[in-house]
């Protein structure tokens, strides 16, 4: 299997300084059979934790082969993924 962005919705609230830390966190809203829905935020890393951007992806599960949708294989632990 593969994995294609369906969709993205972007909010750039402020910008980003040059060499600034940033925290970058995702969760995930939704999982659909063969789509996964995250909620994505960067921060300022420093005592404010202002959110900079965040946004919303989609993703859809495709046979890698025919690139039609596909169930999401049970051995892929998505939770798991995101904690990395």
């Amino acid at each position: 299997v593969i994995f294609a962005v369906r969709s993205a919705n972007i909010e750039y609230k402020q910008p980003a300084r040059f060499n600034q830390l940033l925290e970058v966190s995702v969760s995930i809203r939704k999982r659909g059979g063969a789509s996964i829905s995250f909620q994505q935020q960067i921060r300022a890393a420093d005592s404010s934790k202002t959110v900079l951007c965040s946004a919303q992806i989609k993703i859809a599960c495709l046979d890698a082969q025919t690139f039609r949708p596909k169930a999401i294989p049970d051995s892929i632990d998505m939770e798991k993924i995101c904690e990395r």
